[in-house]
């Protein structure tokens, strides 16, 4: 499928745009298990991305195959993904014209505190391997309308934002009974992302096209995470690092905060760049906080049923 690039403003179908994902939260126990599904037809089926320049070539869509955890930390230390990309969506500048090609719909496998959910990796080609001079010569953002976390609270411990009032960032009739309504939560809330880059071909090739991934394993040791950049901050607050996060939080104060316009990604000074990639997946430390936010809340519980969904309110900007 093929459509008109617009630099400002250019639409294109991608992976956590499409994905609802199901919070259930036991009403006995300290565990919250997300769910994924498909939403077919509604307002935020379209991925905005702004693209600010003419470098971007490809992006590329893969699943993921495994994900490797700590025995002691419970972190990924390690993320495999398939060699075959599932989908691809291609920018011809000189024509404006992106080309979408496979299956740009991915949805992240479902989310348990023992079934560690798969996450996404998008991988973004560049037209060419460009020297870089300074640091955040290339940059990825995200950015939000949603003002705060869902699981913040406020002096007195009490949730920020109720359920039914403030909280939701979309509502829609019930499909099954018109008298009720669905209502949607900011998937910003609870994602977390990784990203690097290479100036190094990452994809084999046939006939000069890109056909699987070179090396299907990220190690999270190469990967820049929310957790470095926030290091890099406090040791120098000029450090221009991404920030990889919407929602932080922190678990010595039990204190949280949200960014509506994050960096997910900034070269650096003196490199070169031809492939950059980003890694989405969950927050498992935001998972917690809100499960533990609304729990015994009489809306989540009763009306709910212990369930709450989650719709993607980011788009991205490439500069």
């Amino acid at each position: 499928m093929k459509k008109g690039i617009s630099k400002t403003n250019l639409k294109i179908i991608a992976a956590t745009a499409m994905s609802i994902f199901t919070l259930f939260a036991a009403t006995v126990g300290a565990f919250a298990w997300f769910t994924g599904k498909i939403q077919e037809a509604n307002q935020a089926d379209e991925f905005s991305v702004m693209v600010n320049n003419g470098r971007l070539k490809n992006i590329y869509f893969h699943k993921s195959t495994s994900k490797t955890i700590d025995d002691v930390t419970r972190k990924p230390t390690a993320y495999t993904f398939a060699n075959n990309y599932c989908g691809k969506i291609s920018y011809d500048w000189q024509n404006d014209v992106a080309t979408y090609s496979g299956d740009t719909k991915v949805v992240m496998e479902d989310y348990s505190p023992l079934d560690f959910s798969q996450p996404i990796l998008l991988v973004f080609e560049l037209q060419d391997a460009y020297e870089l001079t300074y640091d955040g010569e290339i940059s990825i953002d995200a950015r939000t309308e949603v003002q705060g976390f869902l699981g913040a609270r406020n002096d007195e411990n009490a949730p920020v934002y109720e359920l039914k009032t403030n909280g939701y960032y979309y509502t829609e009739p019930n499909p099954e009974d018109s008298s009720k309504t669905d209502y949607y939560y900011a998937l910003s809330s609870v994602v977390d992302f990784l990203c690097n880059d290479s100036s190094n071909e990452l994809y084999n090739k046939n006939n000069g096209e890109n056909t699987t991934l070179i090396n299907t394993t990220y190690q999270v040791s190469n990967l820049r995470t929310r957790e470095q950049s926030k290091a890099a901050k406090e040791a120098d607050p000029d450090a221009v690092v991404p920030d990889l996060c919407f929602a932080s939080i922190n678990n010595e104060t039990d204190e949280t905060s949200f960014k509506q316009d994050p960096s997910l990604y900034k070269s650096r000074a003196n490199t070169t760049v031809r492939y950059i990639s980003i890694i989405v997946d969950y927050y498992s430390d935001a998972l917690d906080y809100i499960y533990s936010t609304f729990l015994g809340d009489d809306t989540l519980e009763t009306d709910f049923d212990s369930h709450l969904e989650f719709l993607c309110d980011w788009g991205l900007e490439i500069n």
